[in-house]
């Protein structure tokens, strides 16, 4: 595996710990995922290969610690029994740093202005390099946005999700009438389909109830016109009664 495809591996879930461990942006993560990248070669050489300060053991881990940072992450790592190689000690010590004697680095980057910018604030605050490099470290924090846009993509609006139904749905039809059945759409958009007698059966259904109900209102109209005119006898014998 290549240090681009370590990276990418790698990097969307870094950044998912970042943003839940800190208030900054996505862009934030990427530029401080990007300076790690960098650091590191994608995460694949935690040792420093060719230390800057002659004789010295150089730096180690995703940022490259160097003296007495080194130090203090192997002291933290020799303490709580970690592997300093390991994800989770240099994420620990990542964390740490930027909760304590670090912590400035995070409102650095967040004040700073689009990803380029934010890369050389975190790298200003936070790792000092003798050689800055930093076009280096802002493509690897583009790779760091890339990847996570490509493994977390935007959510589907609801309204397009309805669309997408209700498209399918449409289709399905028109596909049921063309092979000889009739289709319709359930509650949820699904396709039911039913055959062409089925359909037909519907029908007569819907007919026979259709006439009942023109017959009982037919039914109901001459009853109450037999009531009607029942009740005008009555008034007029009374009136033929009250008169003699």
């Amino acid at each position: 595996m290549t240090p681009t495809e370590t990276f990418t591996r790698k990097a969307p879930g870094i950044c998912d710990r970042l943003l839940g461990d800190f208030p900054i942006r996505p862009d934030d993560a990427f530029a401080i995922v990007g300076n790690a990248g960098h650091e590191s070669l994608g995460f694949t050489a935690l040792q420093e290969i060719t230390p800057v300060v002659k004789g010295s053991r150089g730096g180690w881990g995703w940022m490259q610690w160097t003296g007495p940072r080194r130090r203090e992450f192997e002291a933290y790592c020799k303490r709580n029994k970690l592997d300093p190689s390991s994800d989770q000690a240099n994420y620990s010590w990542l964390f740490i740093e930027l909760n304590s004697t670090e912590k400035r680095a995070i409102g650095a980057t967040v004040a700073a202005s689009g990803l380029e910018e934010k890369v050389v604030a975190f790298e200003k605050s936070f790792l000092r390099a003798g050689i800055k490099h930093y076009p280096s470290r802002q493509n690897w924090a583009r790779i760091a946005e890339k990847a996570a846009v490509r493994l977390r993509p935007e959510p589907v609006p609801p309204e397009t999700k309805v669309a997408i139904l209700e498209d399918e749905a449409k289709a399905a039809n028109d596909r049921a009438i063309r092979n000889g059945t009739g289709a319709v759409s359930g509650a949820g958009g699904e396709v039911i389909l039913v055959s062409n007698a089925e359909r037909v059966a519907d029908l007569v259904t819907l007919g026979l109830g259709a006439a009942f109900f023109v017959l009982m209102v037919f039914l109901g109209w001459k009853a109450f016109g037999h009531w009607r005119k029942s009740r005008d006898l009555k008034k007029a014998a009374i009136l033929i009664g009250d008169a003699s």
